[in-house]
């Protein structure tokens, strides 16, 4: 199987990795329709892995091969293929759940099978006198990162290292190079588990602001060892979005990746799933950006903040006199239905009414949640954050942005219970800003309490 140095080599476009014998069958089929013939599999100048099989006898691949379905409708499980195949060193390779091209008799490489694969993977037992309990992934990223340790290479040394704890307990090293991460855990009780290490790596893109991608990965337990080479989109591997941290924050930035994958793997976290939706369109302007954002922000309450969502007494109190008024109202019943449909979702769960009691316990200015309450009911709704094409009302809507960027951060550092110094991005400049050292927060039953003493920073 590969080693480090093969499993780095699997890195760039262009690679090729041949086959003499492949065997394509499709998904569900009875009886069995297969395809065999040598191969090639070619990541492509996107990322992408590209099967190109030859057949070694000719049938009806139109009878055999074509793609089922039609537009707009989903695919049905027989429309999907699996793929073995056999390396000149007698390793057996697969790639599961994919499409096949349009047929194509006359290709320039003569091929008459294409597919694009989502991985291709390999397990054979492991390498004699190899380390077991170990996991090493390449990922592919444009961030800098920061390093805390020495690494010795050709004679030389430098800061390329960043050493940290798996939330697994497995030790992990992450190598800095050019446009991508090596990362190299190991545990000496049990296997690596690749959840939780791939928690340190969201952590490490949330912090830095740029999108990261495994590209391949090798993991070995103490009978089995598999390599496993993905499909990488690079086209996508260029966003980037205005980070928690700068680079001088480098405590700050360690502390983050170990307390967002601590708590990240014990239990549902959404931040990073918004995180990637909001990145996704970052790049796009504030107009398109504004949604993901906005609904970011509320999904984060909905979930890790519910027991904040109700309203104040006297609102309820309110909207049950309300009530009583509809119901001798002389209207018809459909404007009734109407009006108490609007006044159960002021009883009901409220963001707005979460950030107002986050404020008012201390975390943060009152005035996010009017920036946050903008952003979203304006994007939900059809309209844009800017109000016109002036320098001064472009400014208001970059403001109105950077202020809801900024709450997004600070509902995950709140919940993660953060005490090292962060990017204040509501205010121009972005300063320096902490936690209130004094507070604590319970993010499902029970109030903000006091501490003795406030933690170090």
């Amino acid at each position: 199987m590969a080693s480090i140095s093969s499993l780095e080599g699997q890195i760039g476009p262009n690679r090729e990795y041949v086959f003499p014998t492949a065997v394509l069958t499709r998904s569900n089929s009875n009886p069995p329709q297969t395809r065999t013939g040598p191969a090639t599999i070619v990541r492509g100048t996107d990322g992408a892995l590209e099967l190109r099989m030859f057949a070694t006898e000719r049938v009806a691949l139109g009878e055999a091969l074509e793609l089922r379905g039609q537009a707009g409708e989903l695919l049905p499980d027989d429309a999907f293929f699996t793929m073995t195949a056999t390396a000149p060193n007698g390793s057996t390779w697969t790639s599961e759940r994919f499409t096949i091209s349009e047929n194509v008799h006359a290709a320039v490489d003569g091929s008459d099978v294409q597919a694009s694969l989502p991985f291709i993977a390999s397990s054979s037992p492991p390498f004699v006198g190899g380390k077991s309990n170990s996991l090493e992934l390449v990922v592919h990223t444009s961030a800098i990162i920061p390093c805390n340790a020495v690494e010795e290479r050709n004679g030389s040394s430098s800061m390329t290292k960043l050493n940290l704890e798996s939330p697994d307990g497995s030790r992990v090293t992450i190598f800095q190079r050019k446009g991508y991460l090596l990362l190299i855990a190991h545990n000496d009780v049990k296997e690596v588990d690749i959840v939780a290490a791939s928690r340190l790596l969201e952590g490490l893109a949330i912090a830095s602001g740029t999108q990261m991608t495994i590209s391949s990965q090798i993991s070995r337990g103490e009978s089995l060892e598999t390599t496993r080479i993905f499909s990488v989109p690079l086209a996508h591997l260029g966003k980037t979005i205005w980070p928690p941290f700068d680079s001088r924050q480098y405590r700050s930035h360690v502390a983050f990746v170990a307390a967002y994958a601590k708590v990240a793997h014990a239990g549902s976290c959404p931040f990073y799933d918004c995180w990637l939706s909001i990145l996704a369109a970052w790049d796009q302007g504030l107009v398109a950006s504004s949604l993901p954002l906005g609904v970011g922000v509320e999904r984060m309450l909905r979930e890790l903040f519910s027991n904040r969502m109700q309203e104040e007494p006297a609102v309820q109190a309110a909207a049950d006199a309300m009530a009583q008024h509809l119901v001798s109202a002389p209207v018809d019943e459909q404007m009734k239905k109407r009006g108490r449909g609007a006044l159960s979702s002021i009883k009901g769960k409220s963001p707005s009414a979460a950030l107002k009691a986050l404020a008012a316990e201390g975390w943060f200015r009152l005035e996010l949640e009017a920036a946050w309450r903008a952003v979203r009911n304006r994007s939900t709704h059809g309209g844009s954050i800017i109000a016109g094409e002036t320098t001064a009302e472009i400014q208001a809507g970059l403001d109105s942005m950077l202020r809801c960027l900024h709450l997004f951060y600070l509902l995950l550092l709140i919940h993660i219970k953060f005490s090292h110094p962060f990017l204040d991005h509501s205010t121009r400049g972005f300063p320096a800003m902490s936690l209130p050292a004094t507070l604590t927060v319970s993010t499902h039953d029970s109030p903000p309490q006091k501490e003795s003493a406030p933690p170090e920073i």
